[in-house]
């Protein structure tokens, strides 16, 4: 089934649009339009705290990924192996599962929570098999692993967002007496 769906996803490749796409996935510039999306929903509904916990996310995650598990398990990725397989922005030399593009993109979606971040998510991991990098099943596993570190980073996040709101804070003091002359 992995290599029946990597072979029809990676035969979209070639369509306009689409090529594009996963282009624009593979470029190394790519997780800074994502960084500007992400500041700019997180201004939007000023939840500030969702910047450190999406940043260490996704920095444990891509370690885990590339330093832990791809070392581990060693698949050799499907543009490697198969001379069937398009891989039109290059092979890439290290193993292929888990993906770490996909781990990184889950990781920020399960932090900030918003519908537009999964969708961006999907579209971004499938991406790879279209290019010929990643089978579908490194996008499952680099699915999975995201979704579970940005699980923890979400918990820890909303444990110190609850902790924030039960301690008491210092009245503020009224504009009047801060206008008031010195003598």
């Amino acid at each position: 089934m992995d290599l029946s769906l990597l072979h029809t996803l990676n035969g979209l490749v070639g369509l306009p649009g689409i090529h594009q796409l996963c282009w624009l996935v593979d470029q190394a510039w790519a997780p800074l339009l994502l960084l500007v999306l992400v500041v700019v929903d997180v201004a939007r509904r000023k939840t500030w705290l969702e910047l450190p916990a999406v940043v260490a996310a996704v920095v444990v995650s891509d370690l885990l990924c590339a330093r832990v598990l791809k070392p581990v398990i060693e698949r050799l990725r499907p543009c490697a192996e198969y001379e069937w397989v398009t891989a039109p922005f290059g092979c890439g030399a290290a193993f292929s599962m888990p993906s770490c593009h996909a781990a990184n993109l889950f990781a920020l979606a399960m932090v900030i929570n918003r519908p537009w971040a999964f969708a961006l998510a999907v579209v971004g991991a499938i991406a790879r098999s279209v290019s010929g990098v990643h089978y579908p099943s490194d996008l499952l596993a680099g699915a999975v692993v995201g979704l579970a570190i940005g699980w923890v980073a979400r918990f820890v996040l909303e444990s110190i967002q609850a902790s924030r709101k039960r301690q008491p804070r210092e009245p503020e003091r009224s504009k009047r007496s801060a206008r008031l002359p010195l003598h």
